[in-house]
């Protein structure tokens, strides 16, 4: 048998942060329960990941059904809360279904 070298690979942290969007919080089309708790846990998360130089994925629901209620194209609701505002260097990934993998980068940029 040949010699067999071990490939490791470096295993790096990411958040992932998946539909923070104006239409799940207050005056949106959707508002959910406990949105506003979840996005102030968001910006401790992030402002973490940021100071340790980590990777802050942004995934941005926008819908493409004809029936569609909420998450419309170029709208406010669409777009990310104010809060959690993406800088430069993030990535944002649009989806327009359920599954942030589908038919989306994700999986590639990870």
């Amino acid at each position: 048998m040949g010699n067999i070298k071990s490939i490791k690979m470096k295993k790096q942290k990411a958040l992932i942060l998946i539909d923070l969007q104006n239409d799940y919080f207050e005056g949106g089309l959707y508002p959910l329960v406990g949105s506003l708790d979840a996005v102030l846990k968001a910006q401790k998360l992030i402002h973490y990941f940021r100071l340790n130089s980590l990777p802050v994925i942004y995934i941005r629901h926008i819908s493409s059904r004809q029936d569609a209620t909420f998450f419309l194209p170029d709208t406010i609701g669409a777009e990310i809360h104010s809060s959690v505002t993406p800088i430069k260097y993030e990535d944002i990934i649009i989806k327009h279904s359920p599954n942030s993998f589908y038919q989306t980068e994700l999986n590639n940029l990870l």
